[in-house]
């Protein structure tokens, strides 16, 4: 019994000492990444409010949206800074830029437009249709909106080398979001060209694994969720009535590339340094 006792002793001791051997994980510690995002929405309505109209388009589909012949992915780029404000458990700046489009479909649209308002899509007066985004004009979208986003992870080691060249760890966490954005609309008189503002918050679960390489470099790939509450989505810029509310939910898959690194004295942490 006393050997079996001594056995586990020393296997605690050894796993703890390549715990903090490891030195990622340690209070005081600093991160920094850069990465992309591949995003997919959940079905959801938009209300469209002005002073010449107030309708509703609901079970909408989006798309993620690309520019400039540029990949999606490379569209919703994800950045931001990290500390460790205890072992094991980190705190998170980020930015993110988002962008998506009304796919192809059949838009249920219900509730009222001024006469002679629309010259776009031809809406009038009180409705309850259906109008196809391929044979009409109408169109929404919300192009580069900025996630700022504040979060908490928490860590578990999974694998470590001996001297912690290579480390993997598994975390997961969540936070909030402020939401800056503006939307596109193709509906009224003319195309808009909103002034992107402050528009909602939002909410932000996510988990994944963090490999480490050298004991500096990392790569992070993570799939989460995020819902976005968007209540004062700009529309016009020249007319402040005319906006939009959207909730609109988001499944997510990201990868990062980052660098860790502790600014403090080598004696004050048993971790890696430059």
């Amino acid at each position: 019994m006393k050997c079996i006792v001594c056995l586990i002793c020393l296997w605690t001791c050894e796993f703890h000492a390549q715990m903090r051997n490891s030195g990622t994980l340690s209070k005081g510690f600093f991160s920094a990444y850069f990465g992309g995002a591949s995003n997919s929405f959940l079905r959801s309505t938009i209300t469209f409010k002005g002073s010449d109209y107030n309708f509703q388009a609901t079970d909408v589909l989006f798309s993620q949206t690309s520019s400039d012949n540029k990949s999606s992915l490379f569209n919703q780029y994800r950045f931001g800074i990290a500390y460790m404000v205890r072992k094991k458990v980190q705190l998170s700046l980020g930015l993110e830029n988002l962008s998506y489009h009304l796919s192809p479909q059949l838009l249920k649209l219900s509730g009222n437009v001024k006469p002679g308002f629309d010259q776009i899509s031809g809406l009038s007066g009180d409705f309850d249709t259906q109008l196809s985004t391929d044979s009409t004009s109408f169109d929404f979208q919300v192009r580069n909106a900025k996630l700022v986003s504040l979060t908490g992870n928490f860590f578990v080691p999974l694998y470590r080398t001996a001297k912690a060249n290579f480390t993997i760890d598994f975390h997961v966490g969540g936070g909030a979001i402020a939401v800056f954005s503006a939307a596109k609309v193709g509906f009224g008189s003319a195309y808009q060209e909103p002034q992107l503002k402050f528009s909602g918050s939002g909410l932000v679960l996510n988990s994944g694994l963090r490999l480490t390489f050298f004991k500096h470099v990392f790569l992070q790939p993570n799939i989460g969720g995020l819902v976005l509450f968007q209540r004062q989505l700009s529309l016009d810029v020249s007319d402040i009535s005319q906006t939009a509310e959207h909730t609109l939910g988001v499944k997510q898959a990201s990868i990062s590339l980052g660098t860790t690194f502790f600014p403090g004295k080598k004696n004050k942490c048993d971790c890696p340094h430059f």
